[in-house]
């Protein structure tokens, strides 16, 4: 489903994906069936070319292509090329022509074969969140865990993102996690938000660290996790939300259960409830060349 950077609406068909769930019950309610086709799609909306709105030019890849598993959980483009997508089976790179699968038994630091998120840092490092093996990175060809051991507050992984300093964050279904850069003692888990699940972690580049909870949302100040506050966003504190995304005006994006709220770099804020977007929970939000929001 598109937003214009000017807030107008436009609806496609129903946007897949969508759902009324607004709290986290396990890592199976994280499945989106969505087929490795609207990922692909979602990531190069702006190659594709059209002059409609619905002449989309797509390629669809399954089991068959050698995608490890048909449900795909995250995606993302590293700095090399490679595109990654993580399932419910196994991880794969795609390099254009084929996918090459990574799995726990052929990779022992990969630990677990079901994927929910994937980040990478600005070192180029892919760090990898699963479902129940805590926390993988991988760099120059090596899987490396991280879990409950190393001070994770839980092995389920639900998002990825450094901060200003190098820090890493890391959220999980059971609260927030905190590495420095350099340390060498473990995670800190942050006492903002013990036992609540993060599900997505964001580095605005003119603004404090942000989070997206089942409470709300909540920044970094002062080396404190503390609720979100800025004009206009009143009628959301406290609302679940599930991402985050700065566009390329500094602009910020946040959508949940509420619906979708946007913060101006100027500090207007514009929110766009649920209602008027057929009452779903919005769970994913990326901007496409055209300047359009796309979200599911």
């Amino acid at each position: 489903m598109p937003v214009d950077t000017q807030g107008d609406i436009d609806r496609i068909g129903a946007a897949p994906g969508e759902s009324s769930r607004s709290d986290f019950a396990g890592p199976e309610l994280l499945r989106r069936e969505l087929g490795f086709c609207l990922l692909v799609l979602w990531v190069f909306l702006g190659a594709a070319g059209f002059s409609r709105e619905t002449d989309f030019v797509t390629d669809v890849w399954q089991t068959e292509a050698g995608l490890p598993h048909n449900a795909v959980t995250a995606v993302v483009q590293t700095q090399d090329g490679y595109l990654w997508v993580g399932t419910s089976n196994g991880l794969a790179r795609f390099d254009g022509v084929r996918f090459s699968t990574f799995r726990a038994v052929d990779h022992p630091g990969l630990v677990s074969n079901r994927i929910l998120c994937l980040y990478e840092d600005r070192e180029g490092i892919l760090w990898i969140g699963t479902a129940d093996g805590g926390l993988v990175r991988y760099e120059k060809g090596r899987f490396t865990s991280f879990s409950t051991r190393e001070g994770l507050s839980s092995d389920t992984i639900l998002c990825v993102g450094k901060g200003r300093e190098g820090e890493l964050w890391v959220g999980t279904d059971s609260g927030l996690n905190r590495l420095r850069e350099g340390q060498r003692e473990g995670f800190f888990q942050s006492e903002a938000l013990p036992d609540e699940p993060v599900y997505a972690v964001c580095r605005p580049e003119r603004s404090p660290m942000l989070f997206a909870t089942r409470k709300g949302l909540y920044q970094l100040r002062q080396e404190r996790v503390v609720p979100f506050e800025a004009p206009g966003f009143e009628a959301m504190r406290g609302a679940v939300f599930h991402c985050l995304y700065e566009d390329e005006e500094r602009r910020l994006w946040a959508g949940g259960q509420p619906g979708l709220f946007r913060l101006e770099s100027s500090g207007a804020a514009s929110i766009v409830p649920s209602s008027k977007i057929g009452g779903a929970a919005i769970r994913a939000l990326k901007r496409a060349t055209d300047g359009r929001i796309w979200f599911v």
